[in-house]
């Protein structure tokens, strides 16, 4: 299967907050840009989920489609 590279950024509100949130520009390689999205969960939970001032830190969970629908994506040509 080919990969892609993905350069991805775009600011949004921070799930459970009203605080705003900007991220990248950052690179990506992924076949497509669901997968890219679901391997950048992980790498925003760990940089916005600590700004979350709860005790329930499930309420602030990035999902994989997180990015997708948040951010933008544009195929970066090599």
């Amino acid at each position: 299967m080919a990969y892609g590279l993905w350069e991805v950024q775009g600011s949004f509100v921070i799930p459970g907050t009203r605080d705003k949130g900007t991220f990248g520009p950052i690179r990506v390689s992924a076949a497509t840009k669901q997968a890219a999205s679901k391997s950048l969960a992980p790498l925003l939970q760990e940089k916005f989920g600590r700004e979350a001032q709860t005790l329930d830190r499930r309420a602030y969970r990035f999902g994989d489609s997180f990015a997708l629908m948040h951010l933008s994506f544009r195929e970066v040509v090599v």
